[in-house]
């Protein structure tokens, strides 16, 4: 397990010139990554446990809630913006 989170930190970490992604998906991708470094790290420490996984499904809610609302806030600025740039 700890060799397969380590190839998924390794594959997913973000260079500064990467620009095919937007802001939100930086984010998400940033979140997941450091999810990931804390599950390796409690992996290699021996402190994996139920309430460990319990807590690490409650923060993925979090982020997927969080990036909910920020693509809904995303969407209204764009809409906005179009308006205002129309008239």
């Amino acid at each position: 397990m700890e060799e397969r989170l380590q190839q998924f930190i390794d594959s997913n970490l973000l260079d500064e010139v990467d620009t095919e992604l937007d802001g939100a998906a930086r984010f998400v991708q940033h979140q997941v990554v450091q999810l990931a470094r804390d599950c390796l790290a409690k992996s290699v420490s021996k402190h994996i446990s139920t309430s460990y996984f319990c807590e690490l499904s409650d923060n993925l809610e979090q982020l997927l809630h969080d990036v909910s609302t920020l693509i809904i806030i995303l969407i209204l600025i764009r809409m906005t913006m179009f308006m205002v740039l129309s008239s």
